[in-house]
């Protein structure tokens, strides 16, 4: 019995959610946007990955994937 009642509300959770993204709800985690610019401008400066963490409230390695992508971009808009 309990198995049976589980499905269900299992179902209708995942009707919910075909449901909302019907509507253009978008779900899971939001994105943090972060100033890219301004991560890559602090490494230029020569400040370290944990000093421009502490500034911008970032984790270390969300500083350390943003100047990965910060770098390929400028390097992209370079050689373009």
């Amino acid at each position: 019995m309990a198995t049976l009642e589980r499905d269900i509300i299992a179902e209708r959770v995942r009707g919910g959610l075909r449901k909302a993204k019907a509507n253009g709800v978008k779900l899971g985690r939001p994105e943090s946007v972060i100033d890219t610019d301004k991560v890559v401008g602090y490494k230029e400066q020569g400040k370290s990955i944990r000093e421009i963490a502490k500034k911008m409230k970032l984790s270390r390695g969300k500083v350390e994937r943003t100047l990965k992508l910060g770098v390929s971009k400028t390097l992209e808009t370079c050689m373009a």
